[in-house]
């Protein structure tokens, strides 16, 4: 995959919200562009691909910077990452 590494670079200096955001926008608006047929698969197949690869990255994941809240025997608990 061509530019791969730039997006890897990218998405892992992007924020946690942002990373969702983008995550949100790819899914609304491509996703859906080919699911309702806005989108023709053989002429932006490419784009497509490019999505479900940004979408199925590790790197796309949000992940809390902070403390994240377990449970334990029951009581809520912080515990640092």
């Amino acid at each position: 995959m061509r530019g791969g590494w730039v997006r890897r670079a990218l998405l892992r200096r992007m924020a946690p919200e942002h990373k969702f955001a983008s995550a949100a926008r790819l899914c609304s608006e491509v996703l859906s562009g080919f699911a309702e047929g806005t989108l023709p698969l053989d002429g932006a197949a490419e784009v497509l691909r490019d999505a479900l690869h940004i979408l199925a990255s590790k790197d796309i994941k949000a992940r809390p910077h902070g403390p994240s809240p377990t449970l334990s025997q029951g009581t809520l608990r912080l515990e640092s990452n």
